[in-house]
């Protein structure tokens, strides 16, 4: 049960901070907001969530507000985005990746180079 009451604080507080956008923030600014409340909420039920990149995450999952805008409007050929990848991202990456212990010039012109993710 909860897990259950996580996750409905979760959506309001979500619903809440959307809404405002159009009234009070621009997008960005509700953007911004939106990842550090759900930054500090996951990080007060898991610490390994405190050091996520969700901005990150979601551009490899394809759901960040660029690839959602550009796909709605007929896009998304048009456009090529690669992430940036951020200090905590790569750390994840690395611990995770065989190999990934080298140093950051390996990393990054190894594994992470043949998956496309930087040219």
């Amino acid at each position: 049960m909860n897990e259950i009451n996580k996750i409905i604080e979760i959506k309001v507080a979500t619903l809440l901070l959307v809404n405002q956008a159009p009234a009070t923030l621009g997008f960005f600014e509700v953007g911004v907001n939106l990842v550090l409340f759900l930054t500090r909420v996951l990080g007060q039920y898991n610490a390994e969530a405190a050091n996520n990149d969700f901005y990150n995450l979601l551009v490899d999952a394809g759901s960040d507000l660029m690839t959602i805008a550009a796909s709605k409007l007929g896009l998304l050929k048009e456009i090529s985005m690669k992430p940036v990848l951020q200090v905590s991202y790569i750390h994840q990456i690395r611990s995770s990746t065989p190999g990934g212990e080298d140093d950051i010039d390996t990393l990054l012109n190894g594994v992470i180079k043949n998956l496309k993710i930087i040219l």
